[in-house]
């Protein structure tokens, strides 16, 4: 794990690497998720989007975009429930997290 932080943080665009595994802290990822789309499944796909309080952030004549952030177990059972559809696509940020309440996480 400290080799890892170690390569991390001689990164251009890493600011600060933290462990918080022993920290009370908030976790997200991040996924946008392109679906296939037609007249006939789109309303189904919406609904779905609905209930897992994603947003619908692009629309095609043949694909949606999805985005979604939460936890890990969020994010794949939305996956789980659009493959049926089709997904053409997907990226992912990766988990990110921040100490809960007035913690400060430090170096």
């Amino acid at each position: 794990m400290r080799q890892v932080e170690k390569q991390l943080n001689k990164l251009i665009d890493v600011i600060k690497v933290s462990d918080f595994k022993e920290t009370k802290h908030i976790e997200r990822d991040l996924a946008l998720i392109k679906v296939k789309a037609d007249k006939d499944n789109r309303s189904e796909i919406l609904q779905i989007t609905d209930i897992f309080r994603a947003k619908i952030i692009d629309v095609s004549s043949d694909s949606l975009i999805i985005e979604i952030t939460g936890d890990e177990g969020k994010i794949q059972a939305l996956i789980n429930m659009l493959t049926p559809f089709g997904i053409k696509e997907m990226c992912r940020t990766g988990i990110i997290a921040m100490g809960r309440g007035g913690q400060q996480k430090q170096k």
